[in-house]
């Protein structure tokens, strides 16, 4: 992976925008909250705040490689939670 991966930041849905799930603040919350501390605030900070991940790296005092495995795991954990919420609306 490299150091700002663009997939990570803006996920791909097909359809146009009447057919996109939106989830509510609540909805949010829950999927968030299985996300551990950490690998919350990682993807925090490069979401949300833009931060590369160099500047993670720094920021933390970890390898670049260490921001990539949390932003995963993140992403990861974020869509099963989400996946749960789809589910329980069907």
């Amino acid at each position: 992976m490299s150091g700002d991966n663009e997939n990570l930041r803006t996920p791909k849905v097909a359809g146009d925008a009447a057919e996109r799930p939106t989830w509510t603040e609540a909805e949010l919350d829950v999927a968030m909250a299985k996300v551990p501390v950490y690998e919350r605030e990682i993807y925090m900070l490069h979401v949300l705040d833009t931060l590369s991940y160099l500047e993670i790296a720094a920021r933390y005092g970890i390898s670049v490689s260490r921001v990539e495995r949390s932003l995963i795991k993140a992403l990861r954990r974020l869509r099963r939670a989400i996946d749960a919420i789809e589910r329980r609306r069907r």
